[in-house]
Order: structure tokens, then sequence, then C-alpha cells
């Protein structure tokens, strides 16, 4: 993989989301490449087999218990994890961070600039931890 790349692990079951996602990453060539995997599952393996630099997951899968595998991909890889959600939820929001999410945000609510941004940020804390 590129070292100018970061590569990023997309954990989504929606094929229209990921798309999204991932046509809004595209308009930053060179910079992301992204692997996708529809359930935690396969994540997981990914994970085992993969060196990623991010993770960007939804917390509604179906073999996943939203908040709690969030903390297994954790515990597993150390890495930065944005969360995304279908809707906007203080307390979930709260609950993501203090588990160790670095960021959240919400499907339909983020353009391709703050998605970027929002990845920055997050490479950028686990470069100085």
């Amino acid at each position: 993989m590129d070292g100018n790349s970061a590569c990023i692990l997309l954990i989504e079951d929606n094929s229209g989301d990921a798309l999204l996602i991932i046509e809004m990453l595209s308009e930053f060539p060179g910079r992301y490449e992204v692997t996708r995997a529809s359930r935690f599952s396969a994540a997981f393996e990914l994970l085992e087999r993969n060196s990623f630099d991010l993770v960007i997951m939804d917390l509604n899968l179906p073999d996943g218990n939203g908040i709690e595998s969030m903390g297994r991909i954790r515990e597993k890889s150390a890495l930065p994890v944005i969360v995304m959600t279908g809707f906007f939820d203080e307390r979930l929001a709260a609950r993501a961070a203090a588990e160790g999410a670095g960021s959240f945000i919400v499907k339909g609510n983020v353009d391709a600039v703050e998605l970027d941004v929002t990845i920055q940020k997050c490479l950028k804390k686990k470069d100085h931890s």
C-alpha cells in the first residue's frame, strides 16, 4: 500500500451507504484506499490479515451490537474509529466517544470535505498518541 494513502476499513452493510462513502473519498485521489466489510465477522477477519489506518463503521449491522462491537474492534486493533449512524443521538455519541470513537458522523449529514476533515483529524490524533 502507498505510504501516502490512508488505508480505511469501511464496515457497512448497506450497499448504497457504502457506495456513497467510497464516492466521497474518491474525490481525494490517492489519499484513501478503502476496503469494505458488510459484517463485523468479515471486518474482524480483515483486521487480522491486513494493516489499516482507520475504521469507519456503521453501528447497526446484522451480526453486531453497536458500541460493544466498536469496543471489540478497538481492542483488536487500537485503530481510530469513526462511528457512522443513520440519526444523531446525543447519548449514543457520548457513549461512543467514551468507548474510544474518534468521531461520530450521521449518514446523509456529511459531505466529502467534512468526511475528509474528520478522517484527517482522527489520523493526526493517532499519529500523536
